[in-house]
């Protein structure tokens, strides 16, 4: 009896997964991230979905920000990139409307704080959680 229900159990688990055309992952929080210092105050790191955008927003506040990613990310004019790893953890950002023009930073996270080094000047930039 116990065998008969298990067998039954497996088939109902094995057909009920086999219906199922995919399996939908969730990735976590989109984050953003705002530039630090005074100078680059008005540029916004946005994280969702496993990639990186970057872009300059002077008139806009966080929440604002927030909302102003979701509906743009998908934009040709705005940086976006992926992690690397290798040797260092690298980021790398392009605009796909003009792939010639490419920012490349040595990327160190922390907690709430990611720090971009540029790969060719060594300039660092400092982004903080918002």
């Amino acid at each position: 009896m116990n065998k008969s229900l298990l067998i039954l159990f497996f088939i109902g688990l094995t057909l009920q997964l086999s219906g199922q055309d995919s399996i939908k992952i969730r990735s976590g929080k989109p984050k953003l991230y705002q530039g630090s210092s005074h100078e680059i105050a008005a540029w916004y790191l946005y994280f969702a979905e496993g990639m990186y955008y970057l872009t300059k927003l002077p008139n806009k506040k966080s929440n604002e920000a927030s909302e102003w990613f979701e509906k743009r990310k998908d934009s040709q004019n705005i940086y976006k990139g992926k992690i690397f790893e290798g040797k260092n953890t690298t980021l790398s950002l392009a605009k796909e409307n003009n792939s010639a023009e490419k920012l490349n930073f040595y990327f160190h996270k922390s907690e709430d704080v990611i720090v971009l080094i540029s790969t060719v000047d060594g300039v660092k930039f400092r982004f903080s959680e918002v």
